[in-house]
């Protein structure tokens, strides 16, 4: 990411992380704290750090604290979008026509369905294996049926011969 790069150009370089911090700040309004942008994305503290520094060595974001000497506040700097940020985004979403927000979730709604199509798979072998026990108890009690109506006619004529 070059400062005079073109927004088409970043957005086909840039990576998930950066591009999904860029949208959290996008999503919160314009500005957002560093503990808001790692809850939206799950990133940890260290790494958003670490693209922040990319992000505005590119002019995509600003951070906007009125004092940046001072400590880090508890929640984290503030950082804002710039309007080249909004062009990256808004180039990315012609180019790719999704948000690393919006992927994330159908990628888990994609696992729940994964997870669930599997358990289902699960409980129809358990349910074969327990339909094909079933059958052979079945047949056993058949088998044993058949032999006490041999056994009962056996005895039937038994009983009339000796008469």
């Amino acid at each position: 990411m070059k400062p005079g790069q073109d927004p088409h150009e970043i957005a086909a370089n840039l990576s998930q992380k950066p591009h999904r911090i860029l949208v959290s700040i996008r999503t919160r309004g314009g500005t957002a704290k560093t503990s808001e942008i790692t809850t939206d994305t799950d990133l940890d503290s260290s790494l958003v750090n670490y693209h922040y520094k990319r992000l505005m060595e590119a002019s995509l974001i600003d951070r906007i604290d009125e004092d940046q000497d001072d400590p880090m506040p508890r929640e984290g700097f503030t950082y804002q979008i710039t309007d080249r940020g909004k062009n990256v985004l808004s180039a990315a979403q012609e180019d790719y026509g999704m948000d690393p927000l919006g992927g994330r979730i159908v990628r888990q709604r994609l696992d729940d369905l994964e997870a669930r199509t599997e358990k289902l798979e699960q409980e129809n072998n358990q349910l074969r294996e327990e339909k094909t026990e079933l059958e052979n108890q079945v047949n056993e009690l058949e088998g044993r049926l058949d032999d006490m109506r041999d056994a009962n006619s056996k005895l039937w004529e038994s009983v009339q011969n000796m008469k």
